[in-house]
């Protein structure tokens, strides 16, 4: 038994040391503008932030939650109220016909400061609420960023692979021709089979349809990542 608990317990300890290392630098997700040597995906990756609106929509949101807990903040300043009487009779008296001060009331100047309870509890409530809402966006934030990562990342996957598909079938699609073309030739002439004539034909419209459904799967994978830079893929491959 006293094995089994040192066991768990040096279990937990390396547990706990190896998961405490592995924060994410957020920073980092997306490498900045002036980083060198950097592949293409990551480059992807760079534009996609810079240029997709959608994460100007999350950074909107970081930047209004701060704004709201600056404006929770300053209500502090209405905490207290002061208020006071001061007026013409009192800064310059008036006197009667004999040059004598008419009779004035106090008190002359009258002040007075006025403390909101209600405040005193609500701003703090409101001081927490709206670092709350920071880091629920800030959160937003870093969500956003391992998203469109990800996501660039996959398309630009997709584009390759399709590029590699697409190369393939259009090699398929030539063998296929030169084949029905010489098999086309001895029909003619009387030296091939039409059954084996039509065969030959169909198949090569199959071969003919793979590689459309393949350029189709190319351009469309190239859409979709010059959707989310901004940018014609061209003007990033051939920088």
């Amino acid at each position: 038994m006293k094995h089994l608990t040192l066991l768990s317990l040096c279990t937990t300890l390396l547990i706990t040391h190896f998961t405490s290392g592995q924060n994410v630098d957020y920073n980092k997700i997306i490498l900045p503008g002036n980083a060198t040597n950097i592949d293409i995906g990551e480059r992807l990756v760079q534009l996609a932030w810079k240029n997709h609106p959608s994460n100007r929509v999350v950074e909107n949101e970081v930047a209004v939650a701060h704004y709201n807990t600056n404006k929770a903040k300053s209500e502090w300043l209405d905490i207290i109220r002061i208020q006071g009487n001061i007026n013409e009779f009192n800064i310059n008296p008036q006197r009667d016909v004999n040059g004598n001060p008419t009779p004035s009331f106090f008190p002359r100047y009258n002040f007075g400061a006025y403390l909101s309870l209600g405040t005193l509890i609500r701003v703090p409530n409101e001081v927490k609420r709206g670092k709350a809402q920071e880091k629920i966006a800030a959160n937003n934030l870093d969500e956003q960023k391992l998203r469109l990562r990800q996501t660039v990342l996959q398309s630009y996957n997709n584009y390759l692979k399709f590029q590699q598909i697409l190369k393939i079938r259009s090699k398929a699609l030539e063998d296929a021709t030169n084949a029905h073309t010489l098999i086309e030739q001895k029909f003619r002439q009387g030296d091939e089979s039409f059954d084996r004539y039509t065969t030959s034909s169909a198949g090569l419209d199959m071969i003919r349809i793979n590689k459309i459904e393949a350029e189709t799967e190319f351009l469309n994978s190239k859409l979709e990542l010059e959707q989310m830079i901004g940018l014609k893929l061209e003007e990033v491959l051939n920088d």
